[in-house]
């Protein structure tokens, strides 16, 4: 990582498909400076064993380690957590990047017969009201079940 005259900052050999956790960028930037990891577990306030899992890559960057990062070595935390965040979404694997499927079923549901009154507020009229849901059942049986368990009607 270089710091140019401008205040742009350059990640050297980063490449989109080959994640890089951002611990081993902050290794490579205490190791260009000449600051060893425990003398900078003091200056940023953590202990080596936190510092040591991140540069590891067995811990994330928080946003309270960002700032922290961003104090020391002058690099906005913005850019530590973009290089986390770009990191965890590179690492997921593609079956989790699979859009998600519309719910195809529908079911429709009869509600119990309701009391309905007349405008003076008596009421012996009885009816039946139907409304239809979306349901995210897949299994067809499991669905069937469960209409005949609640005297739904499926459609």
């Amino acid at each position: 990582m270089e710091t140019r005259n401008d205040g742009t900052i350059v990640l050297n050999d980063y490449q989109l498909g080959n994640p890089e956790h951002p611990g081993s960028i902050l290794q490579e930037e205490l190791k260009s400076r000449g600051i060893r990891q425990k003398d900078f577990c003091g200056a940023i306030g953590v202990q080596p064993s936190y510092l040591s899992a991140i540069i590891h890559g067995t811990r994330n960057i928080s946003a309270e380690m960002a700032l922290r990062l961003e104090k020391a070595l002058e690099i906005p935390a913005t850019v530590w957590l973009t290089l986390q965040n770009n990191y965890d979404l590179e690492m997921l694997s593609p079956e989790r990047c699979q859009p998600a499927r519309p719910y195809p079923l529908r079911s429709r549901i009869s509600l119990e017969p309701m009391l309905l009154r007349d405008e003076n507020g008596y009421g012996d009229r009885r009816a039946t009201v139907t409304h239809s849901v979306k349901l995210p059942i897949e299994d067809t049986v499991l669905l069937e079940e469960l209409a005949s368990r609640l005297n739904w009607e499926l459609e």
